[in-house]
């Protein structure tokens, strides 16, 4: 049945359909971040420190990051769900980063808690940036370590 759905109305449509028909499943990563209380930490720390028009994520899945994106920033959340295509046994790294980093110059932002160290479900996190003022401030924030080569 589900399978027919998505072919009739599509992915986006399904996936809203199915977070209003069950509420339950909306915390079944242990809330918002995938119940990464370090994560929330690093969201609210950006938050204090720059001032975001709007807010992209991507893997939203059953949206109860998204629902806590806009809860706590009042801001507009474009979301897109994306399959994570580092996938099983792979890592969110700089080797899987390299191409859209030496592309767009970016600068690349990992949390400053060892993952060892994280709540909930292990997911990688890393923050890009490019502008010059953003970058400054984010080098002083507390809560992501910028990589350098």
């Amino acid at each position: 049945m589900k399978a027919l759905l998505k072919k009739l109305i599509g992915d986006e449509r399904l996936g809203a359909l199915d977070y209003y028909r069950h509420p339950q499943d909306r915390n079944y990563c242990s809330g918002p971040f995938n119940g990464q209380e370090f994560r929330r930490e690093i969201f609210l720390d950006l938050m204090r420190n720059i001032s975001f028009s709007a807010i992209v994520e991507t893997g939203t899945y059953l949206g109860t990051t998204t629902e806590y994106l806009h809860d706590a920033s009042r801001l507009p959340v474009y979301t897109v769900e994306q399959y994570d295509g580092y996938g099983e046994g792979k890592v969110l790294n700089l080797e899987y980063l390299a191409p859209v980093r030496a592309q767009l110059r970016l600068a690349i932002f990992f949390p400053a808690r060892k993952s060892g160290e994280e709540s909930g479900l292990k997911r990688g996190c890393v923050v890009l940036a490019k502008d010059p003022d953003a970058v400054a401030i984010l080098r002083n924030t507390g809560t992501i370590s910028e990589y350098r080569e």
